[in-house]
């Protein structure tokens, strides 16, 4: 028996007695024996153990998160409150349960999970998942499982790792789930709703294109019109010098006839200055090319500028993607500023021709707008320190400096109402990040304005 005993010291002991009665070999009673250990300090280790083991099935049976544990044999020992709620199955039906059971719930179907991979690293129960991260000893995957609230299913994150004794031997495996499926959903629509972003900056980009190619058409048709005209003039006086020499070889084909018609050929060679007709030829057909090529320039340019963007990156001459640019819009600049050209031997960047072009465009046109009557706009390119720097300056009327913080602001404009969208500085910020470049500006109201456009060279691993 155990009994409580008081101490001589006045505490209360726990004693475990143990008694037996002593006979004779006749069989006779002589006494009565008793042997008395204190196992008080046992006891209290026995009800502490109990106690911890009490709280950490609490602490088990709280967790937030939906959990179980199996033994090394694969026999549920452990199903929480949260794993109840999740499947619908109880401790009660769960706890014992061994042959996959616990799959079940989440599958629709008896098969190895995540938990049974911690244990035996075979291939076909990692088929199962499209993919498992490994970290250490602990095993994650994000799944789909069909069988959750009553065949809706959800989207689960779960972890698992083993069970070691006080040995390091393995004693089973605990797995934990979370129900991501809100998440999920949630992820899936902001990606639908960056999708439709960016499907709206493509469209805003491209009707500020489209805007920016409304402006230009006047200048870029009277760009064409000027070699068109010059064309036509040196079209009709080539037409009339062929009529000159078709009655001219006509008359050297009289020759041969009677005496009266030989003074013609002479008469005609004067008359239309023969000689001079065939050295004025070469420079008429000359410059009837020289215009057909300007006109094809321009065609060419304006082709690479308004077809869509692919968005691919290429090697790319940033010289020749600024001259590209000005065959367009030099119509806008020419009657505003005087255009002075400082390139410098500069590398290839790495980037998309006709989104930079946009960013030229956009700067270029704005300088030659901001200037009153007439002034100068320098392009200046060099190289720095493994990049390639495009420097646009203007003698415009300049931005207060309380305004330069907002300009790359999406709809600000320096404009009056009515004459910008107010997203070109905005898009050009954006083009010029994507080619993790930078741009800044420098200006003073009265004296005009720089744009700094800096880009990676791309031998110094510019993408």
């Amino acid at each position: 028996m155990e009994i409580d005993m008081i101490h001589a010291d006045g505490s209360v002991r726990t004693v475990l007695w143990n008694a037996a009665t002593l006979f004779t070999a006749a069989g006779a009673v002589i006494a009565t024996i008793a042997q008395g250990q204190d196992i008080t300090d046992w006891k209290r280790a026995e009800a502490a153990l109990r106690e911890s083991e009490r709280r950490m099935t609490d602490i088990f049976d709280f967790l937030p998160d939906a959990t179980l544990a199996i033994d090394r044999h694969g026999i549920v020992i452990a199903w929480n409150r949260a794993i109840e709620a999740m499947t619908g199955v109880t401790k009660a039906e769960m706890i014992g349960k061994g042959g996959y059971a616990y799959a079940k719930p989440f599958y629709g179907e008896v098969r190895p999970v995540l938990v049974d991979l911690v244990l035996r690293d075979q291939r076909e129960i990692a088929e199962k998942y499209s993919h498992v991260k490994r970290q250490g000893d602990q095993l994650y995957i994000e799944v789909f499982a069909p069988a959750l609230y009553n065949g809706k299913g959800g989207y689960i994150w779960a972890t698992a790792t083993p069970l070691y004794d006080c040995k390091g031997d393995i004693l089973g495996a605990i797995e934990s789930i979370r129900d991501i499926t809100a998440q999920k959903k949630e992820s899936q629509e902001l990606m639908q709703a960056y999708e439709e972003l960016k499907k709206t900056q493509q469209q805003l980009v491209h009707s500020e294109k489209l805007a920016m190619m409304g402006t230009l058409a006047a200048g870029v048709a009277h760009e064409i019109n000027n070699p068109i005209s010059f064309i036509s003039t040196n079209l009709h006086i080539l037409a009339d010098y062929i009529e000159k020499l078709a009655a001219y070889d006509q008359a050297v084909a009289a020759e041969c006839v009677p005496e009266e018609k030989k003074g013609r050929v002479d008469e005609l060679a004067a008359q239309y200055t023969i000689p001079a007709l065939f050295q004025d030829i070469p420079s008429l057909i000359g410059g009837t090319s020289e215009g057909v090529e300007r006109i094809k320039k321009i065609v060419q340019d304006l082709r690479l500028f308004s077809r869509p963007d692919t968005g691919k990156f290429e090697k790319i001459n940033i010289t020749e993607c600024i001259e590209s640019t000005l065959s367009i819009i030099y119509n806008e600049i020419k009657y505003k500023a005087q255009l002075v050209k400082e390139y410098g031997e500069i590398p290839l960047v790495v980037g998309n021709s006709r989104q930079l072009s946009q960013v030229f465009m956009n700067i270029l046109i704005n300088g030659a707008q901001s200037i009153d009557k007439y002034g100068a706009i320098t392009i200046r390119t060099l190289t720095r320190e493994g990049t390639v720097v495009v420097e646009i300056t203007d003698t415009g009327s300049g931005i207060p400096e309380e305004k330069i913080p907002n300009i790359f602001q999406p709809f600000f404009s320096t404009k009056p109402e009515g004459k910008g969208t107010g997203l070109g500085l905005s898009i050009v910020q954006g083009i010029v990040e994507k080619h993790k470049g930078t741009i800044e500006v420098i200006s003073a109201v009265g004296k005009g304005t720089m744009f700094r456009v800096v880009l990676p060279a791309a031998d110094a691993g510019g993408q």
